[in-house]
């Protein structure tokens, strides 16, 4: 029986909900992934960095430092090849979904332990993701192990798909409850 019901002021339940959902967010763009990369003809030498916000770009390192880094690597490294500094943009989309997962697990679980919770928006979608991020992650699993046994296969993909068909299949609930 699904008890998803529209109302018209927000409960603890949705405020924390929200509140917690943006502050995975914010706590993703807080603790920004960066890297530095060296491009030269034939090749290219990426040297992670520290963790730094995402508004704040972080001093590219010099070419001392990539050849210090790179000590042990064949071959030597272009002294007047460009250094960029860029956002791993791919790492912490996909950090915000993981931390994201464990709110909705979290609320999905206080759904179930409040059940008048369960009629609003941020109920529904706390399910819905909670289930379908839970079965991108088992799928991921199970084809990573079947293609080459270590290492995940197309985490990102997984995770976008569990992410919109959460989100479809919450607010696709909630209407349907909301017009019944």
């Amino acid at each position: 029986m699904n008890h998803c019901r529209t109302t018209r002021k927000l409960s603890w339940f949705a405020i924390a909900f929200w509140f917690t959902a943006i502050g995975a967010l914010l706590w993703t763009l807080y603790d920004g992934d960066w890297e530095a990369v060296l491009w030269a003809e034939n090749a290219t030498w990426i040297k992670s960095l520290d963790s730094r916000q995402a508004w704040s770009t972080p001093i590219a390192p010099t070419h001392e430092e990539f050849q210090y880094a790179f000590r042990e690597q064949p071959g030597e490294l272009p002294l007047t090849a460009p250094i960029k500094v860029r956002l791993r943009w791919d790492r912490m989309f996909m950090e915000f979904l993981l931390r994201l997962w464990g709110v909705v697990v979290v609320f999905a679980l206080l759904t179930m332990s409040h059940p008048s919770e369960q009629r609003g928006l941020a109920g529904c979608l706390a399910r819905s993701l909670a289930v379908t991020f839970t079965a991108a992650a088992a799928l991921c699993l199970a084809l990573s192990v079947v293609l080459n046994g270590w290492g995940l296969a197309f985490p990102l993909v997984f995770a976008v798909v569990g992410l919109l068909s959460g989100l479809l299949h919450g607010e696709a609930t909630w209407k349907r409850r909301q017009a019944s």
